[in-house]
């Protein structure tokens, strides 16, 4: 062996603990940072201030792309901003319009001229 050198066993941290519903895009991750809510959910708190977050599944008139990425709004709805981050939109409407409503806007987002609930 090494003189000098001595092995370090670090604990493996399911994301499940970190992060419940998450997990890593590769194998042999070593942060728990790297835990990352898949496709069709997004980070949540579930208050201000929390300590603890998990991966919510998207609700209609959202998509979620997964990451630690906030949901978008789906064609045809309208969705308002969180009032903090990782928190759930303040609404989510159906809008009379697609085109005022496009697909991928972020949330409290509106086509140009636009704006308010329902763009």
């Amino acid at each position: 062996g090494i003189s000098g050198i001595s092995a370090v066993t670090v604990p493996c941290l399911s994301c499940e603990s970190v992060l419940p519903g998450s997990s890593t895009l590769h194998p042999n991750s070593e942060s728990s940072n790297d835990c990352l809510c898949p496709s069709g959910t997004y980070w949540h708190r579930p208050f201000q201030g929390s300590s603890v977050a998990f991966c919510k599944p998207c609700s209609k008139g959202l998509i979620c792309l997964g990451g630690t990425q906030a949901p978008l709004q789906a064609l045809g709805y309208s969705a308002g901003a969180p009032s903090f981050e990782g928190g759930d939109p303040t609404y989510i409407v159906e809008c009379s319009s697609n085109v005022r409503c496009p697909e991928g806007l972020p949330l409290a987002g509106c086509p140009a001229a636009n704006y308010g609930v329902a763009c």
